[in-house]
């Protein structure tokens, strides 16, 4: 009888369940939609699958946490998020029109899924494809204590990924292992470890990125820079002005002085306050560029200090810093007030 339920319920099982959850032939169901979902791979109908896992992951949250029946949904989801399936569902991320469903039936799989993605952003052969990926992950919330292990990984190119992905994700565990990849012999490692260290932004990134500061790399060290910011990167303040007074690199200077205008602290200012004035310890004789640039790290920092240097500059001898100072002003004119 069970069977015969099953079979009456053959052209499309998935809407008996939607009917009713809980039937009595729930297993047989299951089982039916188990076995077409093999058939839809084989034949690649993989649009298909993601209906049916989707629609499955729909109904099984309509039911009791812990109950028997969602027990028989979560076992036949564990046959059907088989790896092959996962794969052609992360594919499926790529079309507009199921990025959402796509994302969703993957966040189901969980870890699983999580560890499907990370597979395939290791070897995406195209930054679009591995940004299509990465995109995903970072609302992923399941899993990501493999990405800890995978920092360690032996590839430069995983490191790197890996050391974006837990960038985004903010992931403070992750520290300890970025930190070890600031020693990476591969500068594009080393850059991606100290974005992210960066973006992480804790007070135990703090150390870390000091030494990062003073990577042989210039590009490393403007990686650094643009990755300082806000009320968290307080803690970074004098590094970054001790950082500013050794640099030589115009480039990487320039990105270090905006650094120090988003962390904004009283220390920051004084120091921007200083590399805006036509002379002074750190640079001595200083290129109007400098100059400029602090003019804008101030414009950034918009402290009461800040905009009181600025008002004093605004008839500075030099054209280039009259006209950076005036162009600030009027755009913290137009800013609404706290």
């Amino acid at each position: 009888r069970a069977a015969g339920a099953a079979d009456s319920g053959a052209d499309d099982p998935l809407a008996e369940l939607r009917r009713d959850p809980s039937a009595p032939n729930v297993d047989d169901v299951l089982a039916a939609i188990v076995r077409r979902v093999e058939l839809d791979v084989k034949s690649r109908r993989i649009e298909h699958v993601l209906d049916i896992v989707a629609g499955i992951a729909r109904i099984e949250q309509r039911l009791p946490d812990g109950s028997g029946v969602r027990r028989h949904y979560a076992i036949a989801m564990r046959r059907i998020c088989t790896k092959a399936v996962l794969e052609a569902l992360v594919q499926l991320l790529a079309v507009p029109k199921h990025r959402a469903e796509a994302l969703f039936a993957l966040q189901r799989a969980g870890e699983d899924g999580m560890e499907v993605m990370l597979d395939m952003l290791v070897a995406a052969p195209t930054v679009s494809e591995r940004r299509m990926v990465f995109d995903a992950l970072t609302q992923m919330t399941q899993g990501t204590e493999q990405l800890v292990h995978m920092l360690d990984h032996p590839e430069w190119f995983v490191v790197r990924n890996v050391a974006e992905l837990v960038g985004e994700l903010g992931m403070e565990e992750a520290v300890p292992a970025l930190s070890r990849q600031l020693g990476h012999a591969d500068d594009r490692v080393r850059k991606a470890a100290a974005l992210a260290l960066a973006k992480i932004g804790t007070r135990s990134a703090a150390e870390p990125l000091r030494r990062a500061l003073r990577d042989r790399s210039p590009e490393v060290r403007i990686q650094v820079a643009l990755g300082i910011g806000g009320r968290k990167a307080s803690a970074l303040a004098m590094p970054l002005v001790v950082a500013l007074d050794e640099e030589k690199d115009e480039a990487v200077g320039r990105e270090l002085i905006l650094a120090l205008g988003r962390v904004a602290t009283p220390d920051a200012v004084q120091a921007l306050i200083k590399v805006a004035q036509p002379a002074g310890r750190i640079f001595g004789r200083k290129p109007a560029a400098v100059r400029v640039a602090a003019v804008e790290a101030l414009r950034l920092a918009a402290t009461p200090a800040a905009v009181g240097t600025l008002e004093g500059l605004a008839e500075d001898r030099d054209k280039e810093v009259r006209e950076a100072v005036r162009t600030a002003l009027a755009e913290l004119a137009q800013k609404p007030r706290d």
